[in-house]
């Protein structure tokens, strides 16, 4: 076994192909040069503190380094202790932890930084070059660009002193991020060819906020790129010539597994769909394939139960289930105790002595067996109870609140009693389409739908037809439904920004559009056009754009109100022309064009975002973008 056949394994297995690695790297670079090591959302300073604890191989926190109280938003308190939630996103950053601290020791972080920056923009050109046979072009190439940005950037550097903390938990995001891209791109090269693969990457990439939130240390990029593995796993599970199909569907289980250690609400919110899914549309469910699955779907929720039972005492309550901090609340000192809360065995989960134990055998009396038993299954059932409920509080919102759907989904304009719960903080909220246009493209599944109906022959034909829909196509839209109805009853809030507890959505419903025939064939035939109207809209409208912002010197709230209203009039044509289901080659090539300008809108917004809107302090890791952030300003 050499060593070229086992890159060549490991290429295969995480990215597909040299391509999907080079989207990998690419998006890292991309990425990166959005990496602002501030905190954006005061929730981060308890997974920061939370990585502190770990680190120093405990599960509760002891001090707050990076915040002025240690009783920050998601703090949980057991037996006195104090906990983080997201404890699968800590334990992922250590070894990004150590990297930095190695990186920190031999020079100094800003610049190391950079230089690892310039080296995946390389090695993205490497790559690049060989997946299109042109590896001397691209390499020389290359090399030319990232000696050039490592010398712009070292010499724009001044000192920083970044928290290594969070810069470990951003890049387990950023990593998480790049994935969303390399899964979007297996699916689509999966159906369709390759290029139209990588175009319609580029639309999931920068047609959608990922880049914003890639680097917020939150579950929202886990979570997306999570529900874009378990569709991959259902596509290559369902492929009659593939060998490892058990493999690839046993894989699907472990993600959705590893998701619940990083957030279980939404790990239940895929898990159920894909299930529904996986059971009704597999090739078989023997008995053995079956207890491989169960066994594997077990062996991946071992991590998320113990960190459950050493927190809380119970397998399955997790630590959005406990008692939230109260801001009078002091930590237990490291030297009171141990690694966990409940694991302790000198008490109950709620502080409360531990029960006396009959007779030498340790066992306890019936009676309390049955009660212990009886509050077992209790709260084994409550996460499916709860998840049920805010199901139904979905359904019931988005039916009997109109309005607030409206506000959620197409314009987020002001609603007074909802600027009155944000307590003073900056009215800055973008609605989904507002924030990506592109989301316009899924009217195209009307007249699609519409012709099946046709072909069918009637609504009593098409039911009892085979469906004419792919199994992971089915599992993204319940999902994707799924993680709506769990969110919307607490929607809109106006201090969100792109409506980031939906974010998953984003990226998936993109998908699904671009899976749609008119969209498709748009963007395989004219992608030559969407390219360059794309970039010619970024280069173009970006500066017009930025004059317009220099003139009107808008607050942030206004600022991001343009932004919306720019999406909106991208939108508008491009949901007419995906519902007019009549395609000539005429209009394929003006819903290029429409494809473009759409994904461009939102490639501005994140520039926005990035540069001048939330620049945290201009605490840029790439000193060039600091520069340049410091260069504008419009509001």
């Amino acid at each position: 076994m050499n060593g070229e056949w086992v890159r060549s394994a490991v290429v295969r297995f995480a990215f597909g192909d040299r391509v999907g690695l080079a989207i990998f790297l690419a998006s890292l670079c991309l990425f990166w040069a959005c990496w602002r090591a501030g905190f954006l959302i005061t929730d981060t300073y308890t997974l920061t503190n939370g990585l502190v604890a770990v680190e120093q191989g405990r599960l509760h926190m002891t001090a707050a380094p990076y915040s002025d109280g240690i009783v920050t938003p998601g703090v949980s308190s057991v037996d006195g202790r104090l906990y983080p939630r997201n404890f699968g996103a800590l334990i992922a950053a250590l070894p990004f932890l150590w990297a930095l601290r190695a990186l920190a020791a031999v020079t100094d972080i800003r610049i190391g930084l950079v230089a690892v920056w310039s080296l995946l923009v390389l090695a993205t050109a490497v790559v690049a070059g060989r997946a299109v046979d042109r590896e001397r072009t691209f390499v020389l190439g290359g090399s030319a660009a990232a000696l050039a940005a490592f010398a712009v950037n070292v010499a724009l550097a001044t000192p920083m002193d970044p928290p290594l903390h969070q810069l470990a938990l951003q890049a387990v995001h950023t990593v998480a991020a790049a994935f969303v891209a390399v899964f979007a791109y297996r699916l689509l090269a999966d159906r369709y060819r390759r290029r139209t693969a990588v175009v319609g990457t580029v639309a999931v990439v920068l047609g959608t906020p990922l880049s914003v939130w890639a680097t917020v240390p939150k579950r929202h990029v886990i979570t997306a790129a999570v529900v874009l593995a378990g569709a991959y796993a259902i596509r290559r599970s369902r492929a009659a010539d593939d060998p490892h199909a058990l493999e690839a569907r046993a894989l699907g289980y472990v993600a959705v597994g590893l998701l619940a250690w990083v957030h279980a609400p939404e790990a239940l919110a895929v898990f159920v769909p894909f299930v529904a899914v996986d059971v009704a549309t597999a090739p078989a469910n023997d008995r053995r394939t079956v207890g491989v699955l169960g066994a594997t779907f077990a062996a991946s929720l071992l991590p998320f139960a113990v960190t459950n039972v050493l927190v809380g005492g119970h397998p399955l309550r997790v630590p959005r289930m406990l008692p939230g901090a109260s801001p009078g609340d002091r930590p237990v000192a490291a030297d009171d105790a141990g690694s966990g809360a409940a694991g302790s065995g000198a008490s109950g989960t709620d502080g409360s002595p531990a029960t006396p134990r009959d007779g030498a055998s340790g066992m306890a009396p019936p009676d309390q067996a049955l009660r212990e038993g009886i509050e077992f299954a209790g709260t084994a059932v409550e996460p499916l109870t709860t998840f049920v409920r805010f199901l139904v509080a979905g359904v019931e919102t988005l039916l009997g609140s109109p309005l607030d759907a409206f506000h959620t989904f197409v314009r987020s304009g002001h609603v007074e009693r909802v600027a009155e719960r944000s307590t003073g903080a900056a009215t800055a909220d973008l609605s989904m389409l507002e924030s990506v246009a592109l989301l316009a493209v899924v009217v195209a599944a009307v007249p699609a739908a519409a012709a099946a109906l046709r072909r069918a022959g009637g609504w009593r034909d098409a039911v009892e037809a085979p469906a004419d829909v792919e199994a992971d196509d089915a599992y993204l839209a319940l999902a994707g439904a799924a993680l709506i109805l769990l969110y919307l009853p607490r929607l809109p809030l106006h201090a969100q920004l792109t409506v980031r507890y939906l974010f998953p959505v984003f990226p998936v419903a993109v998908y699904l559009g671009l899976t749609l025939s008119p969209v498709r064939d748009a963007l395989a035939t004219h992608w030559r056009t969407y390219c360059w109207t794309l970039a010619a809209a970024l280069l173009v409208g970006g500066q017009l754009l930025l004059v317009a912002l220099v003139r009107l010197s808008p607050t942030l709230g206004e600022a991001l109100q343009l932004h919306g209203l720019l999406s909106l009039a991208a939108a508008a044509p491009l949901a007419l022309w995906a519902a007019a289901g009549d395609y000539g080659t005429r209009a394929s090539r003006a819903g290029a064009v429409l494809l473009a300008l759409a994904t461009a809108t939102a490639a501005l917004l994140v520039a926005g975002v990035v540069v001048e809107y939330y620049t945290h302090g201009n605490a840029h890791v790439l000193p060039a973008i600091r520069a340049l952030a410091e260069a504008v300003s419009v509001t």
